[in-house]
């Protein structure tokens, strides 16, 4: 191969490669461009004890990443006072409107430091953020509505049109919360105010409102969310 027709093969591949990296939209349609390619962190020395390793740094709200399935710029500006919860499906006491001040009147868990990152997004990617967040346990609301014996699967609704469904077992976790605070302040409207579902550990196929696994409790515009207990998906 010629010196010139080896520089122009170099230079085709490489873009190949750096196009097979970097989706062309970005995740969720999201246009990003960077300088350079960005690299991994160092790895973490063998041996070493989550105790022993740093505090990660915390995202304030207003830089922490944004995903809808409407667009990143989705803010269905709901207001406390217009909002309810509905529990229905297989449970004992169906709740036909939980107000948004007898939610956050629940106990309140631990707080939870936890990041999150689109599944979309690449090594050194903006799609990721950590930040702490604070609510009830989703148990504390399946226990208030009674969750009949042949339940298995929990399902919520979200305001932007979409639905997820999780196993009855990891609803129960105490990790798996329903969230109004982000980094001690009330949940800002485009990262799922009044009430969003954090449930960590999980991957999902699309991104809304933030994170995977997290979606604002409510449905259409109707300003009424709703969580189902079903037998299937």
């Amino acid at each position: 191969m010629k010196k010139q027709d080896r520089r122009r093969f170099l230079k085709a591949t490489g873009a190949l490669a750096i196009s097979a990296i970097v989706p062309s939209l970005g995740c969720d349609r999201n246009e990003v461009t960077f300088r350079s390619m960005p690299t991994a962190p160092d790895p973490v020395p063998e041996g070493t004890l989550p105790s022993d390793m740093p505090n990660s740094p915390v995202t304030p709200n207003e830089r922490f990443y944004l995903q809808s399935i409407n667009g990143k710029d989705y803010d269905p500006r709901l207001k406390a006072e217009n909002w309810s919860l509905r529990v229905d499906g297989l449970v004992d006491n169906s709740i036909a409107a939980m107000t948004y001040d007898e939610i956050i009147a629940m106990p309140m868990a631990d707080r939870l430091q936890m990041t999150m990152q689109c599944i979309g997004n690449w090594v050194g990617g903006p799609f990721v953020g950590n930040a702490w967040w604070g609510g009830t346990k989703s148990n504390n609301l399946l226990d208030s509505a009674g969750v009949a014996d042949e339940a298995i699967r929990v399902k919520f609704y979200s305001i932007d049109g979409y639905t997820t469904s999780i196993p009855l077992e990891r609803a129960r976790r105490d990790e798996v919360l329903l969230v109004w605070e982000m980094n001690d302040e009330v949940l800002p409207s485009k990262h799922g105010f009044p009430v969003r579902l954090v449930n960590p550990g999980t991957t999902v196929r699309k991104c809304r409102s933030g994170s995977p696994e997290s979606n604002s409790l409510t449905r259409n515009t109707s300003a009424t969310g709703r969580v189902s207990l079903k037998t299937g998906p």
